[in-house]
């Protein structure tokens, strides 16, 4: 699948003709590889659909909504129709940005103008003089807005914060992301110019957001049951602390973590394979210490699991979360959870 860029160009038509869908299909890369030079996305919905990436896109934000290739994309061109507010009378690419709800209408000739890549060329290259101009209208508000988060990034990073114990600097070290999992996560990013359609899938599912249950085995091992046995791989260490908050469906302070070391040494010594208990000590030992970073570094490696799989609108329902001085939980519903 192409990029997707905060810029689109969405294929509609307001029947079911498909007049274009053969040219489409015979020149879709063409397409994609001209707009993608001026960071717009190609949308045409049929062929994404089936595309491997959006098919993960889907998996990993919407794991819920199934079977979804076959959909009848007919109603979102409709709605995309209704959006723009005029008369549609034929094929057309609706042109639409992340940073505004403006949606701007270029009507398509018939296909017979398009006999040559060289004529489907020089469309597009007139379709951009037109966004181009369209842009200028709103580029003096996109500069206004660059200036504002430049003077919110700075005061950030003059922010003076120094962390004196776990539960201070929960908020920043237990939320960390390694480099390679942001990637994925951005690679897996649900473009808004994707809502209309998956607001679609949702309506014709007839399904809204699902939590699944999550199994825990009788060898440990952590599964998404109804998201298709999606596997939440953790080290013993982490594991063992997850399956403790589990235990607490009140959430634990962290400044009283030390009250809880017998549950979790057992939890720990039935997960891990390691024997030398000098070693199971310490680890033990680190991760009980209000002043520690360490139950923070495991955390935040429970976090990356669970997110390594489902976006984190679903995942914060799974990994351990909590404000500052309040107890740290896992604020998913004990009926969900299903031990082996």
């Amino acid at each position: 699948m192409q990029n997707l860029h905060d810029k689109a160009l969405i294929y509609i038509q307001p029947d079911s003709s498909g007049s274009y869908d053969d040219l489409i299909n015979e020149h879709y890369n063409l397409i994609n590889i001209f707009l993608d030079q001026f960071e717009i996305s190609f949308i045409y919905y049929p062929l994404l659909l089936k595309d491997d990436h959006f098919s993960r896109v889907m998996d990993y934000n919407y794991p819920y909504i199934k079977e979804f290739q076959q959909t009848d994309i007919s109603p979102i061109y409709n709605e995309l129709a209704q959006k723009l507010d005029i008369e549609i009378a034929g094929p057309g690419l609706v042109y639409k940005t992340e940073y505004s709800n403006r949606l701007n209408f270029f009507e398509l000739p018939s296909p017979e103008h398009f006999n040559t890549q060289e004529e489907i060329i020089l469309f597009l290259t007139e379709t951009m003089e037109n966004i181009r101009n369209i842009e200028e209208d709103t580029m003096h508000l996109m500069f206004k807005m660059g200036d504002a988060f430049d003077g919110m990034f700075e005061s950030e990073l003059l922010e003076d914060y120094i962390a004196y114990s776990a539960d201070e600097s929960f908020q920043t070290e237990a939320f960390e992301l390694s480099d390679e999992l942001r990637q994925q996560i951005l690679e897996l990013h649900k473009s808004g110019h994707l809502k209309s359609l998956i607001d679609h899938l949702q309506k014709l599912h007839e399904t809204s957001r699902k939590l699944s249950r999550l199994k825990i085995t009788s060898g440990y091992k952590i599964f998404l049951m109804d998201y298709d046995m999606k596997e939440v791989r953790m080290s013993p260490l982490p594991k063992a602390l997850y399956l403790l908050f589990l235990r607490y469906p009140e959430g634990i302070m962290l400044k009283n973590i030390r009250d809880y070391r017998d549950d979790l040494t057992e939890i720990y010594l039935n997960i891990s394979q390691r024997e030398n208990m000098d070693d199971i000590r310490e680890s033990i030992d680190n991760i009980t210490d209000p002043f520690n970073n360490s139950i923070n570094e495991k955390c935040s490696r429970i976090r990356e699991a669970f997110l390594k799989v489902v976006a984190e609108d679903i995942a914060e329902n799974y990994f351990i979360t909590g404000k500052r001085a309040e107890p740290k939980v896992v604020k998913l519903d004990r009926e969900l959870v299903v031990f082996e």
